[in-house]
């Protein structure tokens, strides 16, 4: 007995839109919890694309360009969230996926948890270490302040400043919630350490934010800001939240402030403290200097009360100066004197210059006369010396000692032999006697 198919046939088109309409009908808008792998934000179409995963299974998601701005939060790699949106399939391959709506955090356990290991790793880089905190100057000339243009922070943060030392302070406006705020607070505090042509650079920042859940305030727990807060040059203040919430800002700022309001009474003196201050310092010099005044008034008077009257001192210096005056000239005209009478005592000595040169002439008469004598008994003097020295010398030439019967040894090389020592075998010699000389040969 034969038996009819009765299975239905679909083409591979048909099947894939009666699939894709069960599905996207009945999954039109569905929450999705799973964990964030695959991230990519595609800068060119500005379209965002990630896998949700759980232990057992994935699902490919999609966040298009125009809802990527308006997420509740800022989607990270290995995040725990919901995601809502529908699920779509495309039929050519036969795939779905979740075109995401909005994405917002898988409760605070998960958000903890991840901040606790981000904050970890920025502890073990040493971003929090003390020894990188700069100090806040103590009167800053401008003050640069991060934060929404809206809301009642930056209005809280200008009165207070006002109230304690009134100072310029420079608002760089930006979003403190949401996708895209670590960006523009990155980007600000870069500005206020760089700041184009016409703007002035701060001495300190201030980044400021009201109070909020730990949903609110998850942007300033990203490692963008955290790391940008650390390279910064100019001193920044952290002022998120109120005094209980902690953020990773606040670990990684120079100083933090519990509050916005905390934020400006740390970031400025109160003025009328230094006032009085220096007021109390001005009446100290004062008591001081006028002290020091009064001691050195009363030791004048002492020293005044010491001195004996003015015009008995001036007569008294008078007189000494007229006796100094009556010696000196007594002394001038007393070395005047001496040296007149030694003038002419000289002038008396002096003799007459044709005297002298008659005497240098007869001197020099018995010179030329005495010169020819002198000159030849010198000649003879000279002439017995070198024939003294000639006999000498001849008496000590060694042929003097060869005509006594003596005779001097030499080796082949002409070098005289002095002892027997030096004498070798076989060697020839030559022995000078007083006529020549004669060769010979040592036998032994």
């Amino acid at each position: 007995m034969n038996m009819t198919n009765q299975t239905k046939e679909f083409s591979v088109s048909e099947i894939s839109k009666s699939i894709k309409k069960l599905v996207e009908d009945n999954f039109y808008s569905v929450a999705i919890k799973g964990e964030i792998s695959g991230l990519t934000l595609h800068r060119a179409s500005g379209h965002m694309y990630m896998t949700l995963k759980d232990e057992n299974s994935s699902i490919r998601a999609t966040c298009w360009k125009f809802n990527v701005p308006n997420l509740d939060i800022t989607p990270e790699e290995g995040m725990e969230v919901i995601a809502t949106g529908k699920i779509t399939t495309y039929d050519k391959n036969s795939t779905y996926q979740l075109n995401i709506s909005n994405i917002k955090h898988a409760g605070i356990g998960a958000l903890l948890k991840q901040l606790e290991q981000r904050k970890a790793k920025l502890q073990a880089e040493g971003l929090f270490n003390p020894e990188h905190k700069k100090p806040i100057p103590r009167m800053p000339k401008l003050i640069g302040v991060i934060t929404s243009q809206t809301g009642a922070v930056i209005h809280d943060i200008m009165h207070r400043i006002n109230d304690r030392f009134p100072t310029p302070i420079q608002l760089y406006p930006v979003k403190v919630q949401g996708e895209g705020a670590r960006y523009d607070i990155v980007k600000a505090i870069e500005f206020f350490n760089n700041p184009p042509q016409g703007f002035s650079r701060p001495d300190v920042i201030i980044v400021a934010r009201g109070g909020g859940s730990i949903e609110d305030l998850w942007e300033f727990n990203s490692e963008e800001i955290a790391r940008a807060v650390f390279a910064s040059d100019i001193p920044i203040i952290s002022a998120v939240g109120h005094e209980p919430d902690y953020t990773l800002i606040d670990y990684v700022a120079d100083l933090r402030a519990p509050t916005p309001t905390g934020a400006a009474e740390l970031v400025v003196p109160v003025r009328n403290d230094l006032l009085s201050i220096i007021k109390d310092i001005h009446n100290r010099l004062n008591n001081s200097l006028e002290n020091k005044l009064s001691k050195k008034q009363l030791n004048l008077e002492k020293i005044v009360n010491k001195t004996p009257n003015l015009q008995t001192f001036i007569n008294n210096k008078s007189q000494k100066l007229n006796e100094v005056n009556i010696r000196k000239n007594h002394s001038i005209k007393n070395i005047i004197s001496n040296k007149h009478n030694k003038s002419k005592l000289l002038y008396s000595m002096l003799k007459k210059p044709i005297v002298i040169i008659n005497q240098y002439y007869d001197r020099l008469e018995n010179y030329d006369k005495n010169k020819k004598v002198f000159f030849k008994q010198i000649f003879i003097n000279k002439k017995n010396i070198l024939q003294n020295n000639s006999s000498l010398l001849e008496s000590y030439s060694f042929k003097k000692t060869l005509s006594r019967g003596f005779s001097i040894v030499f080796d082949e090389k002409n070098n005289v032999i002095k002892t027997k020592s030096q004498l070798k075998a076989q060697q020839n010699i030559s022995i000078r006697f007083q006529d020549g000389d004669a060769d010979a040969e040592i036998k032994k």
